[in-house]
């Protein structure tokens, strides 16, 4: 992933927000948009209005996105790391299914 434009100063900023939050790893998760599912990075958990904030990267440079507030019920927890979220964006999703078999709970 070193190979990635911007890749460091992102990863660098998810591990320093985490870092502010108490939490360990931001979430993986699919959210739900225009009927389609997409992966994001939790950026922040439940607001208080109830949002959680998602960024949604482009694929395949990560490193280029945006920010969207989703409910609870939008998004679908995924259990990778955000280093092979990335990756998996980087590869346009290939092997999908070896990778998300038994990671998300549909």
């Amino acid at each position: 992933m070193r190979i990635v434009p911007g890749y460091s100063v992102f990863d660098n900023l998810i591990r320093e927000e985490s870092k502010i939050k108490g939490k360990k790893n931001s979430s993986v998760v699919f959210a739900t948009l225009d009927d389609a599912w997409i992966m994001g990075i939790v950026i922040e958990e439940k607001n208080e209005q109830g949002h959680i904030l998602v960024y949604i990267p482009s694929a395949p440079i990560p490193t280029g996105g945006s920010l969207y507030m989703f409910t609870e019920e939008q998004v679908r927890r995924v259990d990778i790391t955000v280093n092979e979220a990335m990756k998996f964006i980087w590869h346009l999703g290939k092997d999908s299914d070896k990778i998300l078999k038994g990671k998300v709970n549909w």
